[in-house]
């Protein structure tokens, strides 16, 4: 039987280890653009807020300050 060339583990195939991705090279440049914060919750505000984060990450911010708001008035 022929030896194919096809599949398989082939020396120097594929992306390079510990190459990034483009969603990886998006997110930090993102992580990048938001201000230097000391306070957690400033920090999470600025994520919340962030137009170039993920929807994801900016819900899970913005349930994060849940517990950290004021309830609105009822009237």
């Amino acid at each position: 039987m022929a030896k194919t060339t096809h599949g398989g583990y082939r020396p120097g195939a594929g992306r390079p280890r510990g190459a990034l991705n483009r969603r990886t090279v998006a997110s930090n440049a993102a992580a990048r653009s938001i201000p230097h914060c000391t306070d957690p919750l400033d920090f999470l505000l600025a994520v919340m807020r962030h137009d170039g984060i993920q929807m994801t990450v900016r819900l899970g911010a913005a349930k994060a300050l849940l517990p950290y708001t004021e309830a609105p008035s009822r009237a």
